[in-house]
This record gives structure tokens, sequence and C-alpha cells, in this order.
């Protein structure tokens, strides 16, 4: 259930171990990102109050891009071309 299809084949093989850890200390992690997918995911753990977000694959969107910055207020903006 932890995947779109349900293969959960893009996952960490210890995603349980890595969750439990976040959720230990909630709002110390407040982004997680990783890629690709081909379709993009995104999704938040309320437990851990941890967004992870999955980037879409350059396969699928030629020409794309992202960019990421942190704030000094602590707010993330991520901006890009390609979803």
């Amino acid at each position: 259930d932890v995947t779109a299809d349900r293969s959960c084949r893009t996952l960490l093989w210890n995603y349980e171990e890595v969750l439990a850890l976040l959720g230990a200390f909630p709002g110390v992690v407040p982004l997680v990102l990783c890629g690709h997918a081909h379709t993009g995911a995104t999704a938040f753990d309320a437990k851990s109050r941890t967004h992870h977000r999955t980037c879409y694959s350059p396969l699928e969107f030629p020409g794309s891009y992202g960019c990421c910055a942190v704030m000094r207020d602590g707010e993330i903006r991520i901006e890009g071309r390609g979803s």
C-alpha cells in the first residue's frame, strides 16, 4: 500500500526502519527528496512531520530540471520545469 502500484519496488529495503527513526525525532527532517519515478510522487508523514517528494523522471520530460533552496527562515522552495 505504500507505493502507487503496491509493488514497493522503488522503496528503500529498510524504509520501515528509516520511517521509525524519522518518527522518533518529529520535525527534525522536514523534507526527503528522492528520485526518480516516472510519474513522480508526494506524501506527508504526520508522525515525523516529514514531506516526501519523488522527482519526475527526466526520461518522461526531456529538458527538465529542478532546483531546491532552503531559506534562512527554514522555508524550502522547490522550483523546476518538466512536470
